[in-house]
């Protein structure tokens, strides 16, 4: 199930290698499996994990650990046992999971929004978002989360002991001396965001349970979103508390830190906002007109952004070089960019909402894209030409079915919970 071209660790071994080893063999590593479960430990031949930086979009590097392989095959033989346990954890504030990805989160906080707005209602939004989230985990603090919660504990010691392998980190092919880390979670562990779940159900039920009907909790991996409809006394008192308890659970009990820098709060009119941060005691948040939510722009009413929208288009701009270059060495960009270019700059279409001149110009973009020679000339007709009349290279497809899709979803899912369709078919 891995990928051929999948990056290895310091042992150099790719993982579908494995695939060829004989059946004795593999019972042999299931055997080995099974008894550094029960030991809690790896043999000391598999100390070495690697760091790698990687660059990220907005600036900086992404640390991500390429684990040996004889551990990222365990840790894929055990996904399923994290995945049930998800499943029997499930929780409608808990995001990044089968038909909860971040685009549902952010339609619904968007849809809220304007909701409020028809009601003649304010609406008031808070963004905390942690600093360095996976790697400021204390390992104590998480295995008595994961206890109280019934997480299977012979995976998480295990898991833990990955953590604490040494390793170095890399930039560029040059690499540091071993160091070996007492706390936090290996991006690019296959239980990373299950554990991380564990951590941030103690304070969604925390909230829930102080603010119910009240105010409306999102969390999607380690980005948390506090929401309020109401009137404008209410919001400011509800959320600024809300905030202060937020940052006191996460920082004093988890002992994580909460970042003022990327931190937001936005409303339906910037007083209210203001009225927010200066109500709250944490000093965690600043006002902000616009905030990035999940990929997407939040504005906390109904006015509309397209700021990330331009953003992206302008990044397809940029590269469209290099999909001329690939076009001449006889690579298929038309299936690029819909696969790629089409998905990347339409993201969020369903909560900003694409004009007709923006909507022009991704198409503009998308046919260069994906058939160099036309130059955005006439994108219709290149569009039509080089997808025929059943693909979905042209943005306008997503841009006008991703408000239906998304909206009907919702509806559904309130009307019609998934176990009723199952039973009905059953």
């Amino acid at each position: 199930s891995f990928p051929a071209n999948t990056g290895v660790g310091g042992d150099a071994v790719a993982p579908r290698a494995i695939h060829r080893l004989s059946r004795n063999a593999i019972l042999a590593l299931i055997a080995l499996f099974t008894a550094f479960e029960q030991a809690g430990q790896w043999c000391q031949v598999l100390n070495l994990v690697l760091i790698v930086l990687l660059p990220k979009n907005d600036g900086g590097r992404r640390p991500i650990g390429l684990f040996p392989t004889i551990v990222r095959i365990w840790m894929r033989a055990r996904i399923a046992v994290a995945r049930n346990w998800e499943r029997l954890h499930d929780h409608d504030a808990l995001f990044a999971g089968p038909d909860m990805g971040a685009q549902k989160a952010s339609w619904q906080e968007a849809f809220a929004a304007e909701a409020a707005s028809l009601a003649g209602l304010d609406y008031g939004q808070a963004l905390l978002d942690l600093v360095k989230a996976f790697e400021s985990v204390p390992h104590w603090v998480l295995v008595e989360a994961a206890r109280l919660k019934g997480y299977p504990l012979a995976l998480l010691k295990l898991s833990i002991a990955a953590y604490r392998l040494a390793r170095s980190s890399g930039v560029d092919g040059v690499y540091s001396k071993l160091i070996i880390a007492n706390r936090g979670i290996t991006a690019g562990s296959g239980f990373a965001t299950s554990e991380l779940r564990v951590l941030m159900l103690d304070l969604i039920f925390a909230l829930q349970a102080r603010w119910a009907n009240i105010i409306i909790v999102k969390v999607y991996v380690d980005d948390l979103t506090l929401s309020v409809t109401g009137l404008p006394q209410v919001i400011i008192r509800e959320l600024s508390k809300a905030i202060d308890f937020a940052v006191h659970v996460l920082e004093d009990a988890m002992l994580m830190k909460v970042s003022a820098k990327k931190s937001k709060v936005i409303a339906s009119k910037p007083s209210i906002a203001a009225a927010i941060v200066e109500a709250a005691t944490s000093d965690r948040t600043s006002v902000a007109s616009i905030s990035k939510l999940l990929g997407t722009d939040a504005v906390g009413g109904s006015r509309r952004s397209t700021a990330g929208f331009r953003k992206r288009l302008a990044c397809l701009g940029s590269r469209i070089h290099r999909y001329k270059a690939l076009r001449k060495a006889g690579v298929n960009t038309t299936l690029m960019a819909r696969t790629a270019a089409v998905p990347a700059v339409m993201y969020g279409c369903e909560t900003f909402g694409v004009s007709d001149s923006c909507l022009h110009q991704a198409r503009v973009k998308i046919a260069t894209a994906a058939s160099p020679a036309a130059s955005g000339r006439n994108p219709v007709l290149t569009l039509l030409a080089a997808d025929g009349t059943s693909g979905t290279l042209d943005p306008a497809f997503e841009a006008h079915a991703a408000v239906i899709r998304h909206w009907a979803l919702a509806v559904w899912d309130k009307w019609f919970p998934l176990e009723l369709l199952q039973s009905t078919l059953a």
